[in-house]
């Protein structure tokens, strides 16, 4: 069969793309900090995250190591926007009839992701906008004291920058897990640069649960 026969039938990966609405103000700021922050955006937690995937599908053990610990922050994350939302007042009336709180406007973001970690963080962050605005609408309502109402919102928000921030701390090697067992110059080289990881990481027993699968 000729080259041009089988470049036919070969695949390419899936591209996902997907519309955002963004209700809350907290939301905005995370996904655009301005300019005078130094805090990452979401744009490049999605850049990092392919990157760190792309690292990891080819065998790299650090790229392996951040995902897990993104992974991790991320479990953390949910946990602590979960835990706002069980926080909120029951609201159960036979004369009022609550209705969902939205904003007039809200921020409509369009997205086209092939990272797994990029979709994960989609979830995260619908998760965190519903919590922001129930927490507010509550407190515009006398639902909640403004101490329970901060310390909930700078909670969520601490759990988000904390998984933007790590995709950008943590790093890939351009080294494999053959370099590794083998330690040559390179692999030496980026253990004085990065450190050590744990061992159940570099013997690929421990991965992130949505890590990609190693092609070697």
């Amino acid at each position: 069969m000729s080259n041009k026969s089988s470049n036919k039938n070969k695949m390419g990966g899936l591209v996902a793309s997907a519309e955002v609405q963004l209700h809350s103000v907290e939301t905005v700021k995370l996904w655009n900090p301005s300019k005078k922050s130094k805090a990452p955006g979401v744009g490049l937690f999605f850049k990092r995250a392919s990157v760190l995937e792309y690292a990891a599908r080819r065998d790299d053990p650090y790229a392996d190591f951040a995902l897990l610990e993104i992974e991790r922050a991320m479990n953390d994350a949910f946990a602590v926007c979960q835990q706002a939302q069980q926080a909120l007042p029951a609201r159960l009336s036979s004369r009022v009839q609550y209705h969902e709180a939205l904003s007039r406007a809200p921020v409509t973001k369009t997205i086209s992701l092939k990272s797994r970690f990029g979709w994960r963080l989609v979830a995260l962050l619908e998760q965190f906008d519903i919590a922001m605005v129930q927490m507010s609408d509550a407190y515009f309502k006398a639902q909640l004291t403004r101490p329970e109402f901060e310390a909930h919102r700078q909670a969520c928000i601490q759990a988000l920058r904390k998984v933007i921030s790590d995709s950008v701390v943590l790093q890939h090697s351009g080294v494999t897990r053959q370099d590794m067992a083998a330690n040559n110059a390179k692999a030496q080289a980026v253990q004085a640069k990065l450190g050590a990881i744990p061992f159940e990481v570099l013997e690929g027993v421990e991965r992130a649960e949505f890590a990609p699968d190693i092609r070697g």
